[in-house]
């Protein structure tokens, strides 16, 4: 599994709401951690965030499990469904995220059309950003990008962290805002339009359409509110996600009533719920929480959202477990989260399991009575320990095991 999103001093996983950190917290006293552990615990949120309140966090979230229903045969591409053209969604909208350069000189930006996929997909938007860079190379920008940005936005806001200067991806919004119109390159400014554009299937070409637009109207302001009010009243804008598609997704993954599975969905569901209660609130809800010039206020604001949308599983350093997620004021067992995510790990492309050490092994071998989980190369099986939570999913789906 690909680390999206890597701040260097964290990671967070999209669609297992796993965020992993190199350092450890301490949440009895949270303000009494460094600046730059603060940082990145709320960089990785801001993803967590973007998962359950944004278009292309529900791409992503579809994207990746849908992919791993294929590895576990839950699923198959054929004809008559939409594994497909999900998988062209994703890839064609996402752009890159990442490329050989770290550091990014701008030349040009252009909008192209792709001829190919509006062959095949002849209903749809299928323009893409260009931007050429550093002389004569070349990336698409598209909705990675902007959420790196926006994540690295958010945490800089916050907390004194290590400035980034015409870095892939932190920067690259800025950049294009400095590129396109840079009267509008204000940090917070830069940080709603990324809240904007990624509620947008197509996240890159919205960015760059709603600068170019502003530039045309001769629009200029460093207030969020002022900007949303703008943005409002000249695109219908907003979450594009089914709820059905989830339900579907999450059945899969945990079926059954078994009640820690049960608990699981609910709280997955519930989590996209209030998502799109707080954007039905306002389409850039984080922006409007970090907008204040007094720290208090936005500490205040996005405890609130911490307190409502909680979050699901943190790893640190030690692999100590971390999880925020309740039902009826009682803790949820968000460790079946990890079920999935190292069976994604650990499966080939074909569903078989390849010879690698279990992720979970440090987190298992903490637990009482554990004898350990072996692979077996030559017999091609896993040995799950009795204990380890990932021999109930390597029975669930029918994984061979001894």
């Amino acid at each position: 599994m690909v680390s999206l999103f890597d701040s260097g001093a964290g990671a967070y996983y999209p669609s297992y709401m796993l965020m992993k950190m190199d350092s450890s917290l301490n949440f009895d006293n949270f303000e009494g951690n460094r600046d730059e552990q603060k940082g990145t615990f709320m960089h990785e949120y801001c993803h967590f965030i973007q998962d359950v309140s944004t278009t292309y966090g529900y791409m992503t979230y579809n994207y990746n499990l849908q992919e791993l229903l294929l590895k576990l045969n839950l699923i198959e591409v054929g004809e008559d469904n939409e594994v497909q053209q999900n998988r062209d969604y994703y890839t064609f909208f996402r752009g890159y995220d990442s490329i050989r350069d770290s550091l990014v000189v701008i030349n040009k930006i252009s909008i192209e059309e792709d001829p190919d996929y509006k062959a095949e997909y002849g209903e749809s938007d299928w323009e893409y950003v260009k931007v050429v860079y550093n002389g004569n190379k070349e990336f698409v920008f598209g909705g990675a990008c902007i959420a790196e940005s926006m994540a690295y936005l958010s945490e800089k806001r916050l907390y004194e962290v290590k400035v980034r200067e015409n870095e892939f991806p932190y920067n690259i919004c800025q950049l294009i805002c400095e590129k396109e119109y840079p009267e509008m390159a204000d940090d917070m400014i830069v940080l709603a339009l990324c809240e904007f554009a990624l509620l947008e299937c197509n996240s890159g070409v919205f960015f760059v359409k709603l600068l170019r637009k502003m530039k045309r109207d001769k629009f200029l302001t460093k207030d969020v509110r002022i900007l949303e009010k703008y943005v409002s009243e000249n695109y219908n804008i907003g979450f594009r996600g089914r709820k059905q598609r989830i339900e579907d997704i999450l059945a899969c993954l945990y079926p059954g009533e078994i009640p820690e599975f049960k608990d699981i969905r609910e709280w997955i569901i519930s989590r996209f719920e209030l998502g799109c209660e707080l954007r039905d609130q306002s389409n850039i809800f984080l922006s409007l929480c970090l907008f204040s010039e007094d720290a208090h206020i936005r500490y205040g604001c996005i405890q609130t959202v911490i307190n409502l949308l909680e979050f699901p599983i943190m790893l640190d350093n030690r692999n100590y477990f971390y999880s925020g997620a309740y039902k009826g004021g009682k803790d949820i067992e968000t460790r079946y989260l990890l079920g999935p995510f190292v069976l994604y790990e650990m499966l080939d492309e074909d569903g078989r399991l390849v010879e690698k050490e279990c992720p979970l092994l440090e987190i298992c071998s903490s637990m009482d009575g554990y004898r350990g989980c072996k692979y077996s190369h030559d017999a091609e099986y896993l040995v799950c320990d009795d204990n380890c939570m990932l021999n109930l999913f390597c029975k669930l789906y029918g994984i061979a095991f001894g």
